[in-house]
């Protein structure tokens, strides 16, 4: 796909093409079944005529709109084929250098949500406890960057317990094997300008279930920063 555009229109395109073609079969089926009825009822009058025809091309209508077509579109197999090299959605452990010189570790996670995603993630400590939580309040995605405005809480500052805002930006580096498995970037708190270091790879599918476990995540996360800071794969 073409650097500096939304891979997001191919799925917005699938979406408009997929409810034409549910929607024109839904149309044909509809008549098919107005014609069996007639032919059983004969002559009625247009006010039961019309209902028997709306009735079921509104029932058709609302599962084609709201079930058929957002139950594909969350299928992630169709998502990954129809975003190609430019499919970045799942769970991803990021490294943060941060310009006082540690290393911290987060999770990034980039979720399907109909013809476009959401993206929150938590940060960590050393032991594997959750530090913080944030989510993109805004993000916007010109392959293969993505940018995103984030607020991140809770933030111990010097008023006390808070939200701190910040922007990111991830830009994900074309894998020749197919997705994207890795990406480098930046983030700033609001307010400054000082720029922290972001690099991440992305959990592999049969890996997921480790989060789910202190031990296992603790493990994972350690062996994913070694790989991040060593450079190795990226």
């Amino acid at each position: 796909m073409a650097s500096h555009k939304d891979p997001y229109v191919t799925l917005r395109l699938f979406s408009s093409g997929l409810n034409v073609v549910l929607i024109t079969a839904s149309i044909w089926l509809t008549s098919a079944i107005e014609k069996s009825v007639s032919s059983l009822l004969g002559d009625k009058p247009i006010v039961i005529t019309t209902l028997l025809y709306a009735g079921p091309a509104t029932l058709i209508w609302v599962l084609v709109t709201f079930v058929l077509a957002p139950v594909m579109l969350k299928w992630w197999p169709i998502r990954r084929i129809l975003l190609s090299g430019s499919y970045v959605e799942g769970c991803w452990i990021e490294v943060v250098s941060l310009t006082d010189g540690t290393v911290g570790t987060a999770t990034i996670t980039i979720q399907p949500d109909g013809e476009s995603f959401n993206l929150f993630g938590t940060t960590y400590s050393k032991e594997g406890g959750a530090l913080s939580s944030f989510v993109a309040d805004y993000h916007d995605i010109q392959w293969p960057r993505l940018r995103y405005k984030h607020s991140n809480w809770p933030y111990l500052g010097q008023d006390g317990e808070g939200v701190l805002e910040g922007i990111a930006q991830l830009s994900f580096e074309s894998s020749p094997r197919g997705p994207p498995v890795y990406y480098a970037g930046f983030f700033h708190h609001a307010g400054s300008n000082v720029r922290n270091r972001t690099q991440a790879y992305k959990i592999k599918r049969k890996e997921i279930w480790k989060l789910n476990s202190v031990d296992s995540k603790i493990e994972m996360m350690q062996e994913y920063k070694t790989r991040l800071l060593s450079g190795a794969g990226s």
